[in-house]
């Protein structure tokens, strides 16, 4: 087994696409390690906010999701997942106290 830290990625970039909640502590702890960023976001603020932390030159924030991910090693996405407001999604109660209608 070798011994050796990890590298990143051979060297490559990381593309990181979503810098909230989940995303954002993702791709400091990834710059604090050392490991070259593209970050991504859909509102740019986040996305500058996260690779204005730390020193300059290991990351960049990439215009677009796909300028993003060009040629990037490795890509780690947080997308928006939210519920929507249709009846046709909504989970069906299973529970005898809520029988189905």
């Amino acid at each position: 087994m070798n011994s050796q830290p990890p590298v990143a990625v051979a060297g490559r970039v990381v593309a990181v696409l979503g810098t909230g909640t989940m995303g954002a502590p993702i791709a400091r702890n990834l710059l604090r390690a050392g490991i070259p960023l593209r970050v991504w976001n859909r509102t740019p603020a986040k996305a500058r906010a996260v690779v204005d932390a730390l020193p300059p030159g290991i990351a960049v924030v990439a215009p677009t999701a796909a300028a993003a991910v060009q040629d990037c090693a490795v890509v780690l996405a947080m997308p928006v997942i939210r519920p929507s407001r249709s009846p046709a999604s909504r989970p069906r109660r299973s529970s005898a106290r809520y029988p189905e209608r």
